[in-house]
Parts: C-alpha cells; sequence; structure tokens
C-alpha cells in the first residue's frame, strides 16, 4: 500500500524533469537502499546512474550534507554523482529517453522495493 500512495502522491506533482540536468531519488528502508542520479545528455535523453544495496546509513543525509556544505561554491550535480560513484558496482544505462512526469520517472525504482515500509526523496539538482 505504501508504495502505490508514493506513487499517486508523486503523478500530481510536475516536478520539470526535462528542464533539469540532474535529478535524484532515493530510496531507503530498514536496511536497503537505493540512488538512481539522472543527468540529461541531450535534449531529449538522459543517462542514469543506479547503485543498491544494504543501507550504509543514511544516503539522503550523505546528500543533504554535501548540498548545505557546499554552499552554492561548487556544482552539487557533481557532487553528488561523486558520492554515487563512490559506491561499488554502480549500474549505468545510457540514452534513456526523458520521462514525462514524476511517476514515470520513478515508479520502477520505487516499485522494485516491494510493498513495506520505505522513504522515497526526490532531489531536484541544476
Amino acid at each position: 500500500m505504501a508504495i502505490l500512495t508514493i506513487l499517486r502522491k508523486l503523478s500530481k506533482f510536475d516536478l520539470g524533469l526535462d528542464d533539469r540536468r540532474v535529478f535524484i531519488l532515493t530510496v531507503e528502508t530498514g536496511g536497503e537502499a537505493q540512488i538512481s542520479f539522472y543527468e540529461k545528455t541531450s535534449p531529449h535523453q538522459l543517462t542514469v546512474k543506479k547503485w543498491r544495496g544494504a543501507s550504509e546509513g543514511n544516503i539522503s543525509a550523505k546528500l543533504e550534507s554535501s548540498i548545505i556544505k557546499n554552499k552554492g561554491v561548487h556544482c552539487v550535480g557533481e557532487q553528488s554523482k561523486a558520492i554515487l560513484d563512490s559506491f561499488p558496482n554502480v549500474k549505468e544505462d545510457t540514452d534513456v529517453p526523458i520521462p514525462v512526469n514524476a511517476k514515470a520517472a520513478f515508479s520502477h525504482a520505487i516499485r522494485a522495493f516491494d510493498d513495506r515500509y520505505l522513504k522515497a526523496t526526490v532531489y531536484l539538482m541544476c
């Protein structure tokens, strides 16, 4: 039920994903986490990097700490990508069409966690 609630709520938001160079989704449960990093590579395509594994602490906290410490000095998209690239076995998909909305962008990653309690966080970057 939690997953359907999250997806229903996501379908109500216009996040302007086609206008963003970078956006991120984190999904976290008690012992497992996933981070998906979306980077625009052309006007109609993205590269998507994903990592999933045992929770390495709070992934959202790592991203948020990096963003706050940056204070607008460096590109937070690049700093966030560096955090993801520090994890082992990051998978990358290239030439992915830009999703039409948030539900299309994030539903596969969220549904991969079955129907249990989870936290999903969307970061709208540059």
